[in-house]
């Protein structure tokens, strides 16, 4: 009988076990149409595809949730069996994940109104002198927090690109962020012509932010080392290498 009891508790570990492993990943993703949306009631987008080949390769059964980026980013950090793509690495995340691989770059650029020619600066600190609004906790709003643009009053932040395009439309802010890959599809998403918006000619004088799929930094060793050796895998895959071409331009170039 005392056999049968530790045999027992033995299968019964084992299927604790299995079902552990089985468990899904929740991967979260704020949405930037062009990249990563959700297309008749599916995660779509570029980057998404790119994730999905990838979490596919792996095994590791996942669910992906898009929301905007404030929310998704606290579902990662308060979710110790989560991933987030495709997210920027600044200084003051870099505690909050474990970063995994790059699986985007943006080609960032500053844009005004068309109507309104009158808004000709060439100096990015300039821009001080204006409103510029930003989507919160994206890449953009970190880069003019750090360059010392006050909220509320040089930078005002919404949650959404549709917000964004409102506000700019309504000449409550003078300047946005434009990217040429992702832009030009959030206007067509929310019926605004191509020719809204005006690239300028102010540089933006920090890198082209690298986004990358990142994960809670208490996910299972063997998930994250698993998703990355992959990857490494898969660099050889003619398929892979054209979806990353597509949102990473240079990743032939680059070794992760």
């Amino acid at each position: 009988m005392q056999v049968l009891r530790v045999l027992l508790f033995l299968s019964g570990l084992w299927l604790v076990s299995v079902g552990q492993c089985q468990e899904p990943v929740q991967v979260y993703a704020g949405i930037t149409y062009g990249l990563q949306h959700i297309h008749e009631e599916q995660p779509a987008g570029r980057a998404t595809d790119a994730v999905k080949m990838l979490l596919d390769a792996t095994g590791q059964p996942y669910e992906i949730l898009m929301m905007n980026w404030a929310q998704a980013q606290r579902q990662c950090q308060d979710n110790g069996n989560s991933l987030i793509y495709a997210i920027a690495r600044t200084p003051e995340r870099e505690a909050h994940y474990k970063w995994l691989i790059p699986i985007a770059r943006l080609q960032l650029q500053i844009a005004r109104l068309s109507s309104r020619p009158e808004l000709s600066i060439n100096r990015f600190e300039q821009l001080k002198h204006y409103k510029v609004a930003a989507v919160r906790a994206l890449s953009t709003h970190h880069m003019l927090k750090e360059a010392g643009f006050l909220e509320s009053e040089q930078l005002l932040l919404v949650d959404s690109s549709s917000r964004l395009l409102k506000m700019i439309t309504a000449q409550l802010v003078d300047f946005v962020f434009y990217e040429p890959s992702i832009t030009p599809q959030i206007l067509a998403h929310y019926g605004y012509q191509q020719d809204l918006l005006t690239v300028t000619d102010i540089p933006v004088p920090v890198p082209n932010p690298v986004l990358y799929l990142a994960a809670n930094p208490a996910i299972r060793a063997d998930i994250s080392e698993r998703i990355v050796e992959t990857h490494q895998q898969l660099l050889l895959n003619e398929q892979y290498q054209a979806l990353l071409r597509q949102v990473l331009p240079d990743s032939q170039k680059r070794h992760f």
